[in-house]
């Protein structure tokens, strides 16, 4: 059987070269990947690990999203929902429940501290039609990102082999508001909104009419500095 290993959307946090699907914002067409000797049925969820952003953070980006865009409120663009807003981390794909699981217990003890997140402008992946906010990537941030992928790497070879992973010098940490934009529009600057990181998840992408929802399967704590 195959399956389709794609993130229209933004699950995604690296560049990537053209037809390769790899962890970033740059979004490309979708790879077909085989997975052999597996059940269709085990196959049907994506999934990726990331940062939520709070709800009154995403409260207020909402709410300076309906005021700016208000004169492109008759287009076609597709809003993410507010409880959706998020970082990515690292783009899963297809997992089976096993994986799900193993995963999880992985990624419950990773050594990295608490660090702070500061959206920055306002800007547009072109190929996938994804307008976004651009985020801050502190040094911890950026260990987050390098510690999943080294543990995915050495702990689930074949998982990593499925989605290749980049370094994190093309990671490009962001935080997405609508789909099928064609061209950035001509704003005002964007307020800066700024949050402290002390856990990120994993959740399962599920498509609908509207793109697709997200459900925080698990989350894992970070340390606190002393």
């Amino acid at each position: 059987m195959a399956c389709f290993i794609s993130e229209k959307l933004d699950s995604i946090g690296n560049k990537s070269t053209l037809g390769k699907l790899t962890l970033g914002g740059r979004y490309l067409r979708p790879k077909l990947v085989k997975l052999t000797g597996m059940k269709q049925d085990n196959y049907q969820k994506r999934f990726f690990i990331g940062i939520q952003v709070p709800k009154d953070i995403s409260l207020a980006i909402s709410q300076w999203r309906r005021q700016a865009f208000s004169v492109y409120e008759h287009t076609r663009w597709q809003a993410v929902h507010q409880n959706d807003l998020h970082v990515t981390l690292r783009f899963l794909g297809c997992l089976n429940d096993k994986e799900v699981n193993e995963l999880s217990t992985c990624l419950s003890h990773l050594p990295v501290h608490f660090f702070t997140i500061a959206t920055q402008a306002l800007n547009l992946f072109i190929k996938p039609q994804v307008l976004y906010l651009s985020t801050s990537c502190s040094p911890s941030h950026l260990h987050l990102f390098d510690v999943i992928n080294q543990t995915i790497a050495q702990q689930f070879p074949e998982l990593n082999r499925r989605i290749q992973y980049t370094l994190h010098a093309s990671y490009q940490p962001h935080v997405s508001l609508f789909r099928k934009v064609k061209s950035l529009p001509l704003l005002d600057p964007p307020p800066e909104w700024l949050w402290s990181v002390n856990q990120f998840h994993l959740y399962q992408s599920q498509p609908n009419s509207d793109g697709s929802k997200y459900q925080i399967l698990n989350s894992f704590r970070l340390e606190p500095k002393h």
